[in-house]
């Protein structure tokens, strides 16, 4: 729910902080390209080093995104942008490759009497 708050408000807020519509836009694109990649990912980074340290890097790397966006509002740096499009946009979705099978294997066992 929390991608969704930033994602629509990305634009307005870039722009009213200085930064060139344009600029905002791309920022803006080039996140939504980069959850792509985050979402291919997950699922191989879950297999090989384990769901909870797949979701723990994702949750890192989105809160490193949002706190560099949030320190952009009071210091306007290019390159804060740049690390909120990459920390926020390759663990945008991310999380949900790791936790769709996960709930799928503990709520979609067999019963009993199927097992046996």
């Amino acid at each position: 729910m929390t991608t969704f708050a930033v994602i629509t408000q990305l634009v307005p807020f870039l722009v009213q902080s200085g930064l060139a519509p344009l600029a905002a836009a791309s920022a803006f694109g080039a996140a939504g390209l980069l959850s792509i990649f985050g979402i291919m990912t997950a699922g191989w980074a879950a297999d090989r080093f384990g769901f909870r340290r797949t979701v723990t890097a994702s949750f890192a790397s989105t809160f490193l995104g949002i706190t560099s966006l949030l320190v952009f509002s009071w210091i306007p740096a290019p390159w804060l942008v740049v690390a909120f499009v990459i920390g926020f946009g390759s663990a945008m979705g991310a999380r949900g490759p790791c936790r769709h099978p996960t709930a799928g294997s503990r709520r979609m066992r067999p019963s009993r009497s199927a097992r046996r």
